[in-house]
């Protein structure tokens, strides 16, 4: 697939585009397949940002459980991303 709404990511987190390239092509044919696909790059997304906030000093600790939804709700990481990501509706 050469054209992609997620082609911005490529300088910065290619691992993240090929995931979300997955999620695109299969949006229409396979919807189950695209939604394991979005979240996989959801969780990659998240997972970098709890590691590149550690190098700054400011890591989220890391919550009771390491899974999306733990990551996603830990009071440190929702304040870190609160002006930007609307988290009140998951």
């Amino acid at each position: 697939m050469t054209d992609s709404n997620f082609a911005f990511q490529q300088p910065d987190w290619p691992a993240l585009l090929l995931e979300a390239r997955r999620a695109e092509a299969a949006a229409h044919a396979g919807p189950r397949t695209a939604c394991f696909y979005a979240r996989r790059t959801l969780e990659l997304a998240v997972a970098w940002l709890y590691q590149a906030e550690g190098g700054r000093g400011g890591c989220p600790p890391m919550p009771y459980k390491a899974d999306l939804s733990a990551l996603l709700f830990e009071p440190s990481f929702q304040q870190l991303v609160a002006p930007s990501v609307p988290t009140r509706w998951m």
